[in-house]
């Protein structure tokens, strides 16, 4: 959950804009899908019982003291393998221009 201060398309379709849309998701519990059978929902999701002012300070949490700015300095100069970063699949190489 780090670093999504800068995120904008969150979910699995990326159709929650921020942090805290994700957690009143969450929090409601309420399934986007109608066309899931309810037997394919985990029983784990339920209502949480935030109250606002835990959502706030949960998505600020997340978004704020989970976010570092200077993520860049940890991106390797080289991989023991010479390959491409992250990613060293062809299609990645191709886009990165790193082949």
């Amino acid at each position: 959950l780090y670093n999504l201060n800068d995120v904008n398309h969150l979910g699995h379709g990326g159709n929650f804009n921020n942090v805290k849309e994700v957690i009143e998701y969450k929090n409601q519990a309420i399934p986007q899908n109608s066309e899931v059978p309810v037997s394919n929902i985990s029983p784990s999701f339920r209502p949480l019982g935030l109250s606002l002012d835990e959502i706030n300070m949960l998505s600020t949490f997340i978004e704020n003291a989970l976010y570092d700015d200077q993520l860049e300095r940890y991106v390797p100069i080289s991989t023991p393998m010479q390959s491409c970063f992250p990613n060293a699949d062809s299609q990645s190489k191709e886009d990165m221009g790193c082949d």
